[in-house]
Parts: structure tokens; sequence; C-alpha cells
């Protein structure tokens, strides 16, 4: 409820003040050095400064220890001393520490602002364990639980990471996704998956989210989050016809295909550009803000850590979704796919149930199509559509463009499908060049890059996607 949420702009307060403050358990004189080599390191560039910034860090962390006590007398630990890790959640990263034993894993904050002392995950409860790329390397870790939860660790080396693989490679080997990074082998069923899907004894919406997790999308990584289709063109008629095919949207182009005119001015601007810089979609189909753009009514305070306190002009707030519809098929700056919330209920990211409020006004809940009843007639609709004969019949063309062959490289150029070449950066074939503009790039900066703007999933088929064989009936 709105007693615990934060769901109005932060208010900022301008006024000179002087602060004193005095130091009880430690040296003043410590504090002001460290003080002045974190002023001197505002004035340097990004990378010195960050490397500056991590060796303090690493300096007066040097004495903090694991709480061993936190074990249980019988459990024995795996791991020599703990690992510095970070504990990632949407737009978030608490820095901790984690220790493997034979019978959990454990993370301890550090420091500690929550009322839970320590993270503890029985390994009983582990159902799957999975390698991901966070920022452009692939040093982190996502265990999934059989009750739905998730512990999402990005480490501070590659080493480190490994050596928590092989530790839970001993003990899990049943759950352990391959880390293979490329093709059929992203996980172990990938085959079978695909066979079930094509066999009609998969929907089409367990697929593609399966799909996504096995490409690395992950709901606690926004910049990375499961992407879904517009599967509907029509938001206008007062009764969707499911039976019609002009009811759909061409799911052989991506979005920013849809539109010819628009499509013409990208190819007008990426003629003046190299080959090897060369791209259309300066913008990509999935990108943090896009993410908290759908999804603001049920998490806020995501926009306001984003925008720094403020929510984003009501103008170009989730307000309704035809208007959404119409501009990512005009925008040159809009070409976003969906999010799988649009497909399950229930549904209470299209209600301003938590009374948000930006410093324009209110915010009210999102104007549906004029054929939906209400949200959960509209989701009932949408999902319907999903799992539709003809979207069953095309849905390998998009697959296609978002997970196969004409994801990148010349298949990408030539179906029209080719965005900035930082979108690639993090899941590169054998092979492939990177352009001298972001190989020169300092990794932090190009980490920034792609956390912001988004990045292209793993590529899982280099092949064209194999049709549905069986096409079950859909019963809501």
């Amino acid at each position: 409820g709105t007693e615990t949420r934060i769901v109005t702009p932060f208010t900022a307060l301008k006024s000179k003040r002087a602060v004193n403050f005095h130091v009880h358990y430690a040296s003043a004189t410590e504090y002001l050095l460290l003080i002045r080599r974190l002023a001197e390191a505002a004035t340097m560039s990004f990378d010195k400064a960050e490397a500056i910034v991590q060796g303090i860090l690493t300096e007066v962390t040097a004495d903090v220890q694991f709480d061993m006590s936190r074990l249980g007398h019988r459990e024995i630990p795996r791991l020599q001393s703990h690992l510095w890790v970070r504990r990632v959640k949407p737009l978030l990263e608490v820095r901790g520490m984690l220790q493997v034993s034979d019978e959990a894993v454990y993370f301890q904050p550090h420091p500690n602002f929550s009322s839970d002392p320590v993270k503890r995950l029985p390994h009983s409860e582990v159902l799957r364990i999975f390698l991901r790329t966070y920022g452009a390397q692939a040093k982190a870790l996502e265990i999934v639980t059989v009750k739905g939860g998730c512990l999402y660790l990005c480490f501070e080396a590659t080493k480190d990471c490994e050596q928590v693989m092989a530790v839970l490679k001993d003990k899990w080997q049943s759950v352990l996704a391959s880390p293979t990074a490329g093709a059929e082998h992203a996980i172990s069923d990938m085959r079978r998956m695909t066979a079930l899907w094509q066999s009609g004894q998969l929907s089409n919406f367990h697929y593609l989210d399966f799909l996504n997790c096995a490409a690395g999308r992950s709901r606690n990584d926004f910049s990375q989050y499961p992407i879904f289709p517009w599967v509907l063109q029509d938001y206008q008629s007062e009764r969707l016809n499911l039976d019609d095919p002009r009811s759909y949207r061409d799911l052989s182009k991506p979005m920013g295909a849809l539109n010819a005119q628009r499509l013409e001015h990208f190819k007008a601007r990426m003629a003046d550009m190299t080959e090897d810089e060369r791209f259309l979609y300066g913008t990509h189909y999935s990108t943090p803000a896009y993410v908290i753009y759908w999804l603001l009514r049920e998490m806020p305070e995501r926009m306001l850590r984003m925008h720094g306190g403020h929510f984003d002009a009501l103008p170009r707030l989730f307000k309704s979704v035809p208007e959404s519809w119409e501009t990512v098929n005009a925008s040159t700056a809009s070409l976003m796919e969906l999010v799988p919330e649009f497909f399950v209920l229930p549904a209470r990211w299209l209600q301003n149930d938590l009374g948000i409020a930006s410093a324009e006004g209110p915010l009210g809940d999102v104007v549906l199509p004029r054929w939906a009843s209400g949200v959960e007639d509209f989701i009932s609709k949408m999902r319907a559509a999903l799992e539709s004969e003809w979207v069953s019949q095309h849905l390998p063309s998009w697959i296609d463009l978002i997970f196969g062959w004409r994801q990148r490289g010349e298949e990408a150029f030539k179906a029209d499908n080719l965005f900035h070449p930082v979108c690639y950066s993090s899941y590169r074939r054998e092979g492939d060049p990177l352009p001298a503009s972001i190989s020169e790039l300092p990794m932090s900066v190009l980490e920034t890059q792609l956390q912001e703007f988004g990045r292209v999933p793993r590529q899982l088929f280099f092949e064209a996607h194999p049709p549905r064989l069986k096409i079950p009936q859909w019963e809501p």
C-alpha cells in the first residue's frame, strides 16, 4: 500500500546549512583523508576515478569477514574464504559477501540496511542455476528456487564466478545450466523444448518465456528483461476478431520496419555510415526505460530511481494501449516490443491502485482498447491472440528476428533488423569483430551503455526456426 511505497516525486529543499558530526569509533583524520582522495578522484577520467574508488573500497573492507556463526554446527563451508559479490535486483545492486556450504548458499550484505543479517538459500530449494552476462562479461549466476524466488549474484572477477560454478556443479549437476554461450546448447534441453512446442504440448507463451531465459534474459536485469511481441495491430475496433488476419501485426518484420515511410528515414540515415559502423535503429526494442514505462503503476520506485527522484513528463508516461501502439509505429525514437505481463493475470500494473501522482497531476488507470471490457478481459484476449492459429503459424518468423538467424550480421541487414553495434557487444559470435569506436571504449563505459540502451539477446538458432506442427485449441 501507499503507507510503505514511494509513489510521488521527491521534494528538493535548497538551503545553506553547516553540518557538524563526531566520529566515535574511528579517527576523523582517516575519514578526512578518504574524503580528499574521493574529491580528487572526482576530477579524473571515469576509468581512473573508478580504479581509485575500487581501491578505497578494498582498503576499508579488508578486515571485514563473513559471519561463520550463521552456518549450522554440522555445515561444512565449501569456499576457503568469502567472495565479494553484488546481489542484483531491478535497478539495484547490494554489495556483500558470499559463502557456500554443503547445505546452503549464503549472502551477507555489507553494509547491511535490512532487518535480515544474512540471506540463506538451502540447496534443497534450488530449481535451476544459470550463468548470466551482466554488463559486458559472463560473471553472474542466477539461482532460481522451487518457490519462484531468485538470487542473482554478480561477481567481481570471472575466476570467482567459475570457482562457485565448480562448487555448485559438484552439488547440483542436474540443475546447473550449461555455461556454453552459443546456439542450441545455451541450455541442455533446447531441442526438447522446441519439439514440445512444435507438437502443441507447450504454449506459445511458455515457449517464448523459455527462449528468453535461454537467451540470457531475466526479470532481475531490466537491461535484459524478457521480450514478447506485439501480436495485434487492431486496438481501435469495438469488437476484436481473432479469426481475421488483419487483426494481427506482421511478425516477419521488426517494429522499425512496420512503417514504410519511417523505415526509409532510417535507411537514408544509414547510407552515410561506414560498413562496420552501420545501423538502422539507434534505439533498441527492450531497455530499462521501456520496462519501467510499462510497469510504472506496479513499481513507481524504479522510475524515481532512474530519474533521480522524479517521474518522466506526464505526456511521456504510459497512459493508453492504443496510443502506445500508435507511437511505436510512428516515432523514430521508440521501437519497443512488449513484456510478458501483457499476457498473464493478475495485471495490477494496468491500474493505479497505489495512487501514483506526478508533479503534473495524478496518474490514472491505463486506457484499454474499446474491445476490452476491463483488465481481465484485455489480458485474456491478448493471451488468446498470442495462442491463436495465426500467431502460431507466424511466430517462427519473429523468433528468427529476435533469437535466431536474422538477429545479426548480413541477414539482419537484409531483414531490416540492424541495431547499433553496442547492442551486439555482450553476445558476440566467435570471430565477429567489434567496430573500432566500441573496441576502444573503456569496459566501464561499454557496460554503462549496455545497461542503459539495451542489448540483443544471445543467439539461439542459426537456421530458420521450424514451424509448429500441431496447434492446440486455446482454452483460457
